[in-house]
Order: C-alpha cells, then structure tokens, then sequence
C-alpha cells in the first residue's frame, strides 16, 4: 500500500484498561506501559503502526495514565503524529468512540495497546478501502497447541465466527450463551450457508468507515465494540439502510449517495493454514509471526517467552549476544550460565554459579550467588538472595527475595518482601493494599 493511501487512515488506540483480568501484574503501573520483553506493551502496537507508516495516531486513555504514557512517548523513537486524548472511566469501547467522533475525519483503524502481533495492517488497510468495507475485521487462527492452552484460562470466552466466504455472518463468544448457539433466520436466506468457526480469535483489530461515528451518535444503546456494535452491524447486512431514517449519517458523509445503502462486515483470516478466501492470492497478504493480546497472566507470561525467542521483527531493546539479548550496561562479570533465550535488562548483576533458563530479567535487578531462575519472569527493581530456586514465575517491581527460598509457578505482587528458607508452589502473593475485587 502506498503512503498516499495509509495517510486516509487514522488509528484510534485504546489504552484505558487497567489489567483487572492480570492482578497484581499492572497494580502501580499503566496496563499500556507494562514490559514485555522488558519493553512497554504499548511499543509493540506503535512500532505496528510506524511500520505502516500510518501517521495520524490517536492514543485514548483515562486521565490518570496521561504523564506516564506521555513521558514514554517524549523518550521513545516514535515519529509519528502522536497524540492523546483522556475519557472516563466508565465508558465502554464504543462510547468512547462516540465521545471523540469530533476528532476523526476519515476512515479509521481501532486497535487495543494490549495486542502484540507482526500482522501486515497496512494490507488489512487497503482490502477495507477496496472492497469499500463498512467494516473490516482482522481474525486470527490459532495453532491447536495454544489454542488448548489458552482454553485453560478462567478468563477465556471462546469466539463463534460464521463466515460465509469472507462475508461475516455471525458473531458471538461463549459469554453470550448458556447451551445452545441461536442464529436467525436471515442469514440462511441471505447466504444460503455458512461455516461456523470456534477457531478464530477476534483480534480487536477493526476498521471502519467514518459514517459508523455517525451511526453510533443515532444509536446511543451501542456502547461496546465487541458486544453490540459488531453484532449489530452484522445483522444489519441482511436489510439495507434506510437514507431517509439515517438521513443525519448520509447528508453528511453520503451527499451522493443512493437512496439505499447496504452494510458489509469482511473478516480478513490471519492464518498460516489455507483457507477459502478472495484475499488468498491478494498482494503480500500473509499470516503473523506473533499475534497474542496481553490480557491475562497466563497471556503476559507467552508474550514474554515469544518475544525472547525473535521470531519476528519485534524484537526486544536490549543489545542481541548470540541468542539471547543483554543491555549494554549489564556486565556479565561473574559468567552465569544461561540456556536460551534469556532477556537481560539494564544495570543488572548477577552472582557467581548462577544459572538463567529461558527468563526475562527487568532492569536493576539484583541477582544473589548459586540462584537457578527457569522459564521464569523477573521485573524492574526486584532483589534475589543468595541460593534461591524460581521456576515458571512472575515476580513484580520492588520485590525482595531473601536467601534460600523455593518458587514454583508463583506471581508475587509488587513490594513484596518474602522471608528466608520458605517455599512456595502454585501461589499468589501480594501485599494487603494490592487487593482488588
């Protein structure tokens, strides 16, 4: 696509969420700027978006992650047109559209901060213009492998996707039904038949037209994307609009416009299998490296792990040795063994006879003598004694670790302290003031 046609778009990113599903993980920092791969979650969606050379970005959060978001865009590399816009709280997805209607001009690109993925958007982009889209979802196929691990989740609700071709049809998640999936009539009439996919994930990806922002200042019972605003649009295909009963949307955007309008809802698949599409043979259309949304613990812990082994262009900050990534300023002096990949972070030490297994280190990390860390996640600021054993954990900024102690498969929350010689397996734990309902 050329940069003619990526300067039409402009991109909303969501960045309002405060990772309930992730406790403690994002308890006394912005969801948006938590690390990954000792690096904000936010980079990921923005270096997408540099790539695409789309160059209008609109970042909406709630007032209070204003100064940190804004104090990483002032020290980061992003050259785009960046900025901010602050929202309530209490607004869902489609509210808060509707709420900065004013500041979008054209078609447009909604993208959630907590999605990391090397999809080609930018040809997501050009199928929505030229198959003149009132919708365009970007869908993706998981491997069967994570697609059973993510089943584990308590947080996880399965997407029923029915597409007809690329046409979507149906849309619902097992949140909205209790045994049975009900479908109306319409789309048998409409289509004829459908196919009805349980393996593809809304990626929270979507582009719309402009006319939409319109629609929703008309349909103020709208207030989420996901739950009603996509729905919607779907069921709609089967009529067509009305010019007169939308006269508002179409006096404005649609001054040529006949007298009906019809709706169209595409999915574009981000798959590495085959499957029955238009877009198959479409210019450098191709499936992701990575696609994972960051949403939950279990989520944040793969993210890390994938972005440590470099399988696509996003990659992390630190400096690459061999196969692992060590920041310039941590000196390896006491020579620990590490299995790859392990991601070392800024001014970190590390003790003698020491052993990394496929972990992450944040920054300023202090690492005691003879302590083994395997596939796990260690953030900024935290401290290791000496003779510790940590294995498939997360452990938060500012937490201490004295000597001698066991965890397995453990989150310890932020400032937490855990005292010498104990042992913990399959345990949250976290200070008082971390409690959340």
């Amino acid at each position: 696509m050329s940069r003619v046609i990526n300067q039409q778009f402009q991109v909303v990113i969501l960045a309002g969420g405060h990772g309930s599903k992730m406790n403690p993980l994002a308890k006394d920092i912005a969801k948006p700027l938590l690390r990954v791969g000792n690096r904000p979650l936010i980079s990921y969606v923005l270096e997408m978006m540099q790539k695409a050379q789309f160059d209008e970005v609109i970042i909406v959060t709630h007032s209070q992650m204003v100064s940190q978001i804004q104090s990483y865009l002032e020290t980061s590399d992003i050259k785009s047109n960046t900025r901010i816009i602050t929202v309530k709280e209490d607004l869902g997805t489609a509210d808060v559209l509707r709420s900065i209607r004013e500041q979008i001009r054209s078609d447009f690109i909604v993208i959630s901060s907590d999605l990391i993925t090397d999809a080609p958007l930018h040809h997501v982009a050009d199928i929505h213009r030229v198959f003149d889209s009132t919708v365009t979802l970007l869908l993706h196929q998981e491997e069967k492998e994570t697609l059973t691990q993510m089943q584990k989740d308590k947080f996880y609700y399965q997407d029923y996707i029915g597409l007809n071709e690329d046409n979507i049809c149906f849309f619902g998640s097992s949140i909205d039904f209790e045994k049975r999936i009900k479908t109306k009539p319409w789309i048998l009439n409409k289509y004829g038949e459908f196919s009805l996919h349980r393996n593809l994930t809304d990626s929270h990806i979507y582009i719309f037209s402009r006319w939409i922002l319109d629609l929703l200042s008309i349909k103020k019972e709208i207030s989420s994307i996901k739950g009603d605003l996509i729905p919607y649009l779907v069921s709609k295909q089967a009529t067509l609009l009305q010019k007169e009963k939308y006269s508002k949307i179409f006096k404005r955007f649609h001054k040529q416009a006949p007298v009906q309008k019809s709706i169209n809802c595409i999915a574009v698949i981000d798959s590495k299998e085959p499957h029955i599409s238009k877009f198959n043979n479409y210019e450098n259309v191709k499936s992701s490296n990575i696609f994972i949304r960051v949403n939950t613990v279990s989520s944040y812990k793969r993210a890390n792990f994938e972005i440590a082994k470099a399988t696509s262009e996003l990659l992390p900050f630190e400096k690459k040795v061999s196969d692992d990534f060590v920041d310039a300023t941590t000196n390896l002096v006491n020579d620990p063994f590490l299995t790859s990949p392990c991601i070392i972070g800024q001014c970190v030490s590390i003790g003698a006879k020491s052993v990394l297994m496929k972990s992450i280190i944040g920054p300023h990390c202090k690492i005691g003598e003879n302590v083994k860390i395997q596939n796990s996640i260690i953030m900024d600021h935290v401290t290791i004694g000496n003779d510790c054993v940590i294995n498939d954990s997360v452990i938060c900024s500012n937490s201490l670790i004295q000597n001698n102690c066991e965890l397995v498969s453990c989150v310890v929350g932020s400032t937490y302290s855990i005292e010498e010689n104990s042992s913990y397996k399959n345990k949250l734990l976290k200070n008082m003031f971390n409690f959340s309902k």
